[in-house]
């Protein structure tokens, strides 16, 4: 097949995936950036890179898509779930945090010293960085 007609078909596949509704009602393309509370939805689905930050204690984060993702829990108490093809990192200064990694790309816990809780089923790389104990 020739290589302008698999570039088509990606781009056809990639733009028909950001919009069903199997993918959470579709995914962005670029950088985004948002606050996300405890209790809230809190998804980056993106092509580009995705930042959440939560603002209390123990968000729920989703990491899925194409791109990177950085997920921050200054106050600690944080779940994420990463199955990206990108990277993506956990920050936890506030502790108590766990991430499972089931993606293809980088996956890190970082600044976590205590009750820090990392699972590795991914692909890539899986690591915890600036941190105490890796439960």
């Amino acid at each position: 097949m020739p290589r302008f007609t698999r570039l088509l078909i990606a781009v056809a596949l990639v733009a028909f995936g950001c919009g069903t509704s199997l993918l959470g009602g579709g995914c962005g393309i670029g950088v985004a950036s948002s606050e996300c509370a405890p209790g809230q939805v809190c998804e980056c689905n993106e092509i580009g890179t995705c930042t959440q930050t939560c603002t209390g204690h123990g968000c729920d984060f989703a990491c899925t898509g194409e791109g990177t993702c950085t997920l921050n829990c200054p106050q600690g108490g944080c779940t994420a779930s990463c199955s990206n093809a990108g990277s993506c990192t956990l920050n936890c200064p506030g502790n108590d945090c766990a991430l499972a990694c089931h993606g293809t790309g980088q996956c890190r816990m970082a600044e976590c010293k205590t009750d820090c809780n990392l699972a590795c089923g991914n692909i890539g790389t899986c690591e915890q960085v600036d941190g105490g104990d890796a439960g």
